[in-house]
């Protein structure tokens, strides 16, 4: 509506020829377009401090990305990991060294050795048995020779006592085979647990420990790698801050070009002032009218392309805060895939170790635990062989004295006559029984020579397990090692906390302010209204005085693209009326870049900066 008024206004004073309306237009456009680029100032003093808090928070996330990657790629954990592997082949080679596997079969030769010993020591029953109807035979037969047979009764009496003695050592044997096999059945489940632990700790705790240090390996592998991408990283997200503050920048341009078109209008009214009073246009008004109107179609595309450059330069930053962003995020995200959990676990490859050499130690001192208490139940196990073989011996003795009786008896025998001929029978059988049990003990004695070869091999095997000191010292040195990767882990847990909190914050705060990055729709809307005001201000102006009656316009036009200080407003000019200062026909159709590039021209490459990102940001 406010258009229509104007060119009925411009009709009405073409037919008088008067400026007024002209000067009107040119006054009225002038104001606005000086307030549309003013008025927002403050919003880009805003933005510039925001995108100068964006680049220092890219910069510390930059630092703290290094620091993280150099953490897990450095030689403190180098060292540590070397360490750790020796360490581990130290105590592989402990338990490796262990003899339980023999000591197993040792264990279940005595198991077998002692069942026999308790068959052995319950055949002195039937000795038994035998010296004790060999004593009551005897006592009968001297009873029935009377006077004569009275020797007999005292060798009598002595047979019997050497058979209770037989039935109270063999009876004592068979109580220590009994408790020598509990012992040795003990001792055997133990060594089974410690072979058990050997196998779990060879083929799962070891095994899972070095496939985790091998990770732990390729872990400082990838973290070297990611530190070695953080300066091209670093060197986009610069790229992406550059393109910013070029965007950014661009404000002066287009302010500058904006107020260029406010001089040139206020230049164009101050030279049609001293006409505006007069009803009728004179004859030297024509050039100053036809210039008019040249400015205000100039006028009009340095406003559209300004508007076009600006929405375009406000666009670009917009993507460009966004690619911060974006490569900010790319950054923590390698980086935590670097150092962070695998298989999708949930715990971290130091994690891991550190649990594994946790179950390691605990599996060693139950292991030295089992091992001194298989010593001790080894040590009981020998005395009890001992004092078997006390009985053992005692047995011996018994028998040499039984040979002794029958000795004595036979000389009796032999002495009574052919009435002592029974007594001599009963004398033999005697010696006959003193042989047997000479042969059942001595049985027994190979029986108990054989355990105590295999204890003895049992005890030595017991000196060679692990101790209590050597697992302390193994202990104390791992745990020094796991406090270091778990200081590392722990490190390493708070930097990606810490990275991914300010990637987090980071990235919010640029959502936040690309999304409030409105106010250029604003700017250009007013520039385009000013420009079609003065389009239709320069036609009105061409109805007063056509092209043909100008007869200087070709050399004005020349002498305004002399008077340009900026690239932009002489590419603008050429692109209105060519070289040879005529109208070119689509000029209304001149469209600005779609990001600040062709206009770079007026900036110098700014010298690098002593931070990783490149320029300095220098706004205002």
């Amino acid at each position: 509506m406010q258009l229509g008024v104007q060119g009925m206004a411009f009709a009405e004073a073409g037919k008088k020829r008067s400026l007024k309306p002209l000067g009107e237009a040119l006054e009225s456009v002038a104001k606005a377009v000086g307030k549309a680029i003013e008025g927002r100032e403050t919003d880009f003093l805003a933005l510039g401090t925001r995108l100068q808090e964006f680049t220092r928070s890219v910069l510390d996330l930059t630092r703290q990305a290094s620091d993280l990657a150099g953490l897990t790629s450095g030689d403190e954990l180098d060292r540590r990991v070397g360490e750790l592997s020796a360490e581990l082949e130290r105590m592989r080679n402990l338990v490796g060294r262990d003899s339980s596997g023999q000591s197993l079969r040792e264990l279940d030769s005595i198991l077998e050795v002692s069942r026999k010993l308790k068959a052995l020591s319950q055949d002195f029953r039937r000795i038994v048995k035998k010296l004790q109807m060999l004593g009551i035979s005897t006592r009968i037969e001297s009873a029935r020779l009377g006077s004569m047979g009275r020797g007999f009764t005292t060798l009598a009496d002595d047979v019997e006592k050497l058979a209770h003695t037989i039935v109270a050592h063999s009876s004592q044997i068979t109580q220590k085979a009994e408790s020598l096999c509990e012992l040795v059945a003990s001792v055997r489940e133990r060594t089974t647990s410690i072979l058990d632990m050997q196998q779990t700790c060879s083929t799962d705790i070891f095994c899972g420990i070095e496939d985790n240090l091998r990770s732990l390996v390729d872990l400082t592998h990838k973290s070297a790698q990611v530190s070695s991408e953080l300066p091209d990283k670093a060197r986009n997200i610069s790229a992406e801050i550059s393109e910013v503050v070029s965007s950014l920048q661009f404000h002066d341009i287009v302010r500058q070009q904006v107020e260029h078109v406010a001089e040139a209008l206020e230049e164009g009214l101050g030279l049609l002032q001293p006409h505006l009073a007069k009803a009728e246009l004179e004859p030297e008004g024509k050039d100053l009218v036809s210039w008019v109107a040249d400015v205000c179609t100039l006028q009009a595309s340095q406003l559209h392309n300004a508007a076009g450059q600006f929405s375009s330069a406000l666009e670009c930053l917009s993507k460009h805060m966004g690619g911060i962003a974006r490569h900010a995020v790319a950054l923590s995200s390698s980086l935590a895939l670097s150092v962070s959990a695998d298989r999708g676990s949930g715990v971290s490859v130091l994690d891991q170790i550190e649990q594994g050499v946790g179950d390691i130690t605990e599996s060693m001192r139950e292991y030295a635990s089992q091992g001194e208490a298989v010593g001790g139940i080894m040590s009981d196990v020998a005395n009890t062989i001992a004092e078997m073989s006390a009985f053992v011996s005692d047995i011996e003795d018994v028998g040499a004295e039984i040979e002794l009786i029958a000795l004595n008896a036979s000389v009796k025998a032999a002495h009574t006559g052919d009435e002592g001929k029974a007594l001599g029978v009963l004398a033999q059988a005697i010696q006959h029984l003193s042989v047997e049990a000479r042969d059942q003990t001595e049985a027994v004695s190979s029986v108990l020579v054989q355990i105590s070869t295999a204890s003895e091999a049992l005890l030595r095997n017991a000196d060679t397990s692990i101790d209590r000191g050597q697992v302390a010292a193994m202990i104390a040195r791992m745990g020094d090692l796991t406090g270091s990767l778990r200081n590392i882990s722990e490190r390493v847990g708070s930097g990606l906390a810490t990275i991914g909190t300010s990637v987090g914050d980071l990235a919010n705060s640029i959502e936040d302010t690309v999304e409030g990055l409105t106010f250029h729709h604003d700017v250009a809307h007013k520039l385009e209204e000013s420009k079609a005001r003065l389009e239709q201000a320069g036609q009105e102006a061409r109805h007063i005085v056509p092209h043909g009656d100008d007869a200087l316009r070709s050399e004005r036009l020349r002498a305004m693209l002399d008077r340009y200080t900026m690239d932009a407003e002489r590419i603008i000019h050429m692109s209105t009326f060519g070289h040879s200062g005529q109208t070119l026909e689509n000029s209304n159709s001149f469209q600005p870049a779609a990001c600040v590039t062709s206009l770079d021209r007026t900036k110098k490459a700014a010298p690098s900066g002593s931070d990783d990102l490149g320029d300095n940001v220098e706004l205002f």
